[in-house]
C-alpha cells in the first residue's frame, strides 16, 4: 500500500491527449487505502473520462469536470466532498517576462493556496501543470 503524505505540483509536457490522465491514473492506482479522492478534470467531460479510464470509476473517486477556472472555487468542493486527496488534471502554464501563471493565478500564489488547504483541511494535492510552451505545431 502506498500512502501519499505530501502535496505535489508536477510539471509535465503533454505528449498526447491522454498522457497526463494516464499518469494520474497510475498515481491513483498506487493509493489503495480507500480514502476519498477528488479528481478535478479540465481536460475531459466526466462521461468521457470514466469511459476511457476504468480506474477512475470507483466508489471512492469523485470526478468533477469543468469546474470554474478560479482555484478558490475548489475549496467548496473540499468542504462538500471531504476528500483525502485532490487530483487536478490539469492546469496550463503561461509565462510573462516576470511571472508564471496558472489559470490567471501566479504560480507562487497557487502554491500558497495548496499549502493553506492542505493544512486547513488535511488534504493532499497532486496537481499537474502542463507546460505547452513550444508544443504547438502549426
Amino acid at each position: 500500500m502506498v500512502v501519499v503524505t505530501k502535496s505535489e505540483i508536477l510539471f509535465l509536457k503533454n505528449k498526447s491527449n491522454d498522457y497526463i490522465t494516464y499518469y494520474l491514473c497510475e498515481y491513483i492506482n498506487c493509493i489503495n487505502d480507500n480514502r476519498n479522492i477528488l479528481y478535478i478534470t479540465y481536460n475531459y467531460s466526466k462521461k468521457v473520462l470514466l469511459s476511457k479510464f476504468n480506474s477512475l470509476d470507483k466508489e471512492n473517486i469523485i470526478v468533477v469536470d469543468n469546474p470554474a477556472a478560479n482555484f478558490d472555487n475548489i475549496e467548496h468542493l473540499i468542504i462538500e466532498k471531504v476528500p483525502r486527496y485532490v487530483f487536478v488534471d490539469y492546469f496550463n502554464l503561461t509565462k510573462t517576462r516576470k511571472y508564471f501563471y496558472v489559470n490567471n493565478m501566479k504560480l507562487k500564489d497557487l502554491k500558497s493556496k495548496v499549502e493553506e488547504y492542505e493544512s486547513k483541511y488535511n488534504v493532499v494535492f497532486i496537481i499537474v501543470i502542463n507546460d505547452r510552451n513550444g508544443d504547438e505545431e502549426k
